[in-house]
């Protein structure tokens, strides 16, 4: 018989070899897969952040989960609430109100804006003992790409409003530079905090991070 001959023991021995490597490549490849997969489910709301199907709702659940991730323990969505703002994180001494609008126009009205001020002047009249801090978060232009969104929704009036009124105003394009910012250890919660909180309108290019680092 062929098997009986030595050549052929070591032709088979170097075959399953090869099937031993092979087997071993496939559980890496499924390790990976697996890695992968949950990666996407994790990040997913990143994803549909930017997608041009997402509702008011979901959005404000997006953008919840994100601040989450930033590393906020103390942060909730107040669910189907139109009466108060639509996020609210607790963190040191200081209650952030935040609202979030969703629109397919590259800007939003002055009323609109407005909404913020509300917000933080009642929540300011409801917990005297904290400062109170507002933040409008603003996904215009959500039927286009992050990369084709106008890089200037907001004018020199409501720059200049949000700094009369003490509260920021940020896109959703720039909340998610900061996530990555956040992701490659390139900024920390603490100098987010410094730089989501400099009233007016936030960016989070390293000129800008700077800047506001610098400054405080």
């Amino acid at each position: 018989m062929i098997k009986e001959i030595p050549e052929y023991q070591i032709l088979l021995k170097e075959i399953e070899g090869y099937k031993k490597l092979l087997n071993q490549q496939r559980r890496a490849i499924k390790s990976v897969k697996e890695r992968i997969q949950c990666l996407e489910k994790k990040y997913q709301f990143v994803f549909d952040i930017f997608s041009a199907t997402i509702g008011d709702f979901e959005l404000e659940d997006r953008i919840h989960l994100l601040l989450k991730n930033v590393g906020y323990q103390n942060v909730i969505h107040l669910k189907e609430d139109t009466r108060n703002p639509d996020i609210v994180i607790d963190y040191c001494n200081f209650k952030t109100v935040i609202e979030v609008k969703n629109t397919k126009n590259s800007s939003i009205s002055e009323n609109e804006m407005f909404q913020i001020v509300k917000y933080k002047n009642r929540y300011q009249d409801d917990f005297k003992n904290l400062i109170v801090r507002g933040i409008l978060v603003l996904n215009h232009d959500n039927q286009l790409q992050p990369s084709e969104r106008n890089k200037n929704p907001f004018d020199l009036y409501r720059h200049r409003d949000a700094i009369l009124n003490s509260y920021s105003i940020v896109t959703t394009t720039e909340l998610l530079s900061a996530f990555l910012l956040l992701q490659k250890e390139e900024l920390t919660l603490q100098e987010f905090e410094k730089v989501v909180h400099s009233y007016g309108v936030v960016k989070f290019s390293k000129k800008f991070v700077k800047k506001c680092l610098s400054s405080l």
